[in-house]
């Protein structure tokens, strides 16, 4: 079992050759599990109001994991052992995190290097319209131009066939 050491340090029983009856656990559930667990700040009816702790309840903890041998105590094992799986889980969400923030970034890059093509191809488009639009100007003239010269010249005509 446990016990306790001569400078004061709990110490429990945790070799593996004691233990029997492993499981994987959920790290996800678990986490999903720790949110639901009420934990408050409090004292020792037998402690002054000044000696404050911060915890679980027993009753919730046994509740919501069914861990340990009653609904009275709590294991420390049970309480570290759900700390740890829960970092590793949190890890595992942070690393997938960084992935994403790094996908994240690569994609923000593509599309800024996207937006300056687009905007460089929209200028030249622009640029272009702009001539179109300077030589169909240039045409309308010579078309006006041209139109006037024809119908100075039918009335030219006209006039010398009424004059014939």
């Amino acid at each position: 079992g446990a016990y306790l050491t001569t400078s004061g340090v709990w110490t429990n029983a945790s070799d593996r050759n004691l233990k029997e009856n492993f499981t994987q656990v959920d790290g996800r559930e678990l986490l999903r599990r720790i949110a639901e667990l009420p934990i408050t700040r409090w004292n020792y009816k037998v402690d002054s109001d000044e000696k404050k702790h911060i915890g679980p309840m027993a009753q919730d903890f046994y509740e919501i994991f069914g861990l340990g041998y009653d609904d009275k105590t709590m294991s420390t094992l049970d309480l570290a052992g759900i700390a740890l799986a829960a970092v590793q889980e949190l890890h595992k969400v942070d690393q997938r995190l960084e992935r994403k923030a790094g996908e994240i970034d690569v994609l923000k890059a593509r599309l800024n290097q996207l937006e300056s093509e687009k905007t460089a191809e929209v200028d030249a488009l622009k640029a272009q319209l702009k001539e179109t639009g300077a030589q169909l100007n240039e045409l309308t003239v010579v078309v006006k131009t041209i139109l006037a010269r024809q119908k100075s010249s039918k009335t030219g005509d006209e006039e010398l066939a009424i004059k014939r």
